[in-house]
């Protein structure tokens, strides 16, 4: 009964995050066949087309230069867990997202690794994640119609998100 309510109350949560007002990113969870995933969703408010590679354009090796993390606490506020870097995009077959304004890219990851699938975490917390704060490292390219200018952000969590 624990799990589930668990589940229900971290699929309840929402976190919004912003990069300067130009991309909004959205990160919420979602439960389906009793495993929590996390949905994060990249919105462009640029009027000029952005354009987020998964090649590498720093030369990091495993993935696109943007991730996602998640840091998890315990009831107390003390800092348990770093997650796995999930890659945005994850495989080349999405070789670049392009997001014209308005336009958004979603991308659903398992909370918790199965034995077939990779997630945020390896390793189960249990009741004891009580809260999640989200990192988004974006590394895009805006073109406009006479330039082209790479960007590099961070964006954190203001708020930590309550799973209780």
């Amino acid at each position: 009964m624990k799990k589930i309510t668990l589940m229900f109350l971290l699929s309840l949560c929402i976190l919004t995050l912003n990069a300067q007002q130009n991309i909004k990113v959205s990160i919420s969870t979602k439960v389906m066949n009793n495993n929590v995933f996390i949905l994060t969703s990249i919105i462009s408010n640029y009027n000029d087309l952005v354009v987020i590679p998964s090649r590498l354009i720093y030369g990091e090796v495993g993935g696109s230069s943007s991730y996602i993390f998640l840091n998890a606490y315990d009831t107390k506020d003390n800092f348990i867990g770093k997650s796995n870097n999930m890659y945005v995009p994850m495989t080349i077959k999405n070789s670049f997202i392009v997001l014209h304004k308005g336009e958004s890219y979603e991308k659903l990851d398992l909370l918790y690794s199965t034995n077939d699938d990779s997630g945020y975490y390896d390793i189960h917390f249990g009741a004891e994640l009580s809260k999640i704060q989200a990192k988004v490292h974006l590394v895009y390219i805006i073109k406009t119609p006479t330039d082209v200018t790479s960007h590099e952000e961070d964006i954190l969590s203001n708020k930590i998100m309550s799973i209780h």
